[in-house]
């Protein structure tokens, strides 16, 4: 009930291509909403960001760091007050292997065909770094990753992965260890820096 008003649809077009569609995370009361770059890669436009209740607001890209797999963007007029519903980041520090992990999204446009979140619960089912072996021609992360046997389905790229406090511990990704074959996320500490956090 505290993480699903935060979760949104996202969909973005970039040249005549197919829309990129996937999940965002709304991460404060002013409209930034965090993602990946494999929803809204760096020249995306016609952003369009679908809220809880069938309400469709424009985004604007304002942050994109592609070896990160992030995209920020924010939702809302410029300069107006806002109070979004917003879930925090975590500390993915105090992230152990066995801990409880739910991921939230926007699997086969839910939100948008039937205003529902997707979830799944979990656990951390493993810490380990991404290798450049391991890499999929849509996702370009290397470095550390949460696993997790929490469900990760199409369009659920660019959740979160959150704790059982309901605090963000992860950005859900299209990576994974060709290894094991699970759900991965990157860790929240990895991205704080580039959030300014």
């Amino acid at each position: 009930e505290r993480v699903a008003p935060a979760v949104v649809g996202i969909t973005a077009r970039r040249g005549r291509a197919e829309p990129f569609i996937g999940t965002g995370t709304i991460i404060d009361p002013s409209g930034l909403v965090l993602t990946t770059v494999t929803v809204v890669p760096k020249d995306a436009w016609q952003i369009r960001v679908f809220l809880r209740g069938g309400k469709v607001l424009p985004g604007r890209l304002v942050l994109v760091k592609e070896e990160k797999e992030l995209a920020l963007i924010r939702i809302g007029q410029s300069g107006a007050k806002a109070d979004f519903p917003y879930t925090p980041l975590g500390d993915s520090r105090e992230v152990s292997i066995g801990d409880a992990a739910f991921t939230f999204g926007n699997a086969f446009e839910s939100i948008e065909s039937d205003d529902q979140i997707t979830l799944g619960e979990g656990l951390v089912s493993g810490i380990y770094d991404l290798t450049q072996g391991d890499l999929l021609s849509e996702s370009k992360y290397v470095g550390p990753v949460f696993e997790t046997s929490a469900p990760l389905n199409d369009g659920m790229d660019g959740g979160p992965l959150i704790a059982r406090d309901g605090s963000v511990i992860g950005l859900l990704i299209l990576g994974y260890s060709k290894n094991r074959w699970l759900g991965t996320a990157i860790p929240v500490g990895e991205l704080k820096p580039l959030l300014g956090s």
